[in-house]
């Protein structure tokens, strides 16, 4: 496989003009409060006092209310922010080819890691503003801690929020996610509830509790983070589809064997001829290489081996002489 590393345009902060309003007097209006001072004896001014303390009363309820409302809001405000720039596809997206391992620095200087075939995207102001990530395949985020910024990801149908954290994803084909939190927090957003995901965490996500994942669940959707490609009893069509992403080779199994039978692999994501050599201990078979494809055949021993279980006839049943009667 090959690794790249690649740096993330910085996000520049666009200023925004700031309106500023003033209010002036006109000439006549202090002429005409004059007048109706001199006309009812000073009653005006005391009027005008007492205005004056009443509306500062008001004002200070006011100041009040709305610094008890953004209290209230403000734990609301980073999330609802977070999870509304999902919808903002403006910004820097990547991509990473079949066979290969990508790093990358994000406009905040968090990092990433992006499995063979998977893409991520961010939006515009990810490095100033609201951080929202969409994330497809097997991707590793390294997001740097920020209550004020809190970072929304979203991975197939399901979405998350985090102020920072270490974790990994995993998308399949068939669209089953799995998750697992190194360090921080996630928290699964769902329309009614939200579910945290802790440090330590492995588990598959669907419209139910997430579960957690078996050792060999594990292997496969993460083995990739320890540099292996790891599959356990699964069918070769499954082998087939993980080959060609990891590797970009194409695999063509030993005649006689259907898509459907199983076989288990644990290779090194690295040369092929690891590869090369892993199918043909799975598959007790030799292999020849021709560009991308590697075609499989049965070794004699193999072909023997199936042929002797086949031809074996069926074993009689045991004939024992009758007991003699007891005297």
């Amino acid at each position: 496989m090959s690794a790249n590393r690649v740096e993330a345009p910085r996000a520049t902060a666009q200023s925004r003009p700031s309106a500023r309003v003033s209010a002036s007097v006109r000439p006549g209006q202090r002429n005409a409060h004059q007048k109706a001072a001199t006309v009812f004896g000073g009653a005006t001014d005391r009027f005008s006092t007492a205005q004056k303390q009443a509306g500062i009363a008001a004002a200070l309820a006011v100041v009040v209310v709305a610094a008890i409302a953004m209290r209230g809001s403000g734990q609301r405000d980073p999330e609802a922010r977070a999870l509304a720039a999902i919808a903002d596809t403006t910004g820097t997206s990547y991509e990473a080819a079949r066979g290969s391992l990508d790093e990358l620095t994000l406009p905040d200087s968090s990092r990433a890691r992006l499995g063979a075939g998977a893409s991520l995207g961010t939006n515009a102001d990810f490095g100033t503003g609201a951080r929202a990530l969409r994330i497809a395949g097997p991707v590793e985020l390294r997001l740097l801690s920020d209550s004020s910024k809190l970072a929304a990801i979203q991975v197939g149908e399901h979405r998350f929020l985090t102020a920072g954290a270490v974790a990994a994803f995993s998308l399949s084909a068939g669209g089953q996610i799995a998750v697992q939190v190194d360090s921080g927090a996630l928290v699964l957003v769902r329309d009614s509830s939200r579910v945290r995901l802790v440090a330590g965490s492995i588990v598959r996500v669907d419209t139910g509790t997430p579960a957690s994942l078996s050792r060999d669940e594990r292997n496969q959707a993460f083995g990739w983070r320890k540099g292996r490609l790891q599959l356990a009893a699964q069918p070769l069509s499954a082998i087939a589809a993980s080959t060609k992403l990891w590797y970009d080779m194409d695999v063509q199994f030993p005649t006689g064997r259907a898509a459907t039978d199983t076989a288990s692999l644990d290779v090194p994501l690295a040369e092929r001829d690891s590869l090369v050599a892993g199918l043909e201990r799975a598959m007790r078979a030799t292999a020849s290489v021709s560009g991308n494809r590697i075609v499989l055949q049965a070794s004699a021993g193999a072909v023997s081996s199936r042929r002797s279980r086949r031809a074996m006839p069926t074993p009689p049943a045991l004939s024992l002489p009758p007991l003699p009667p007891l005297n």
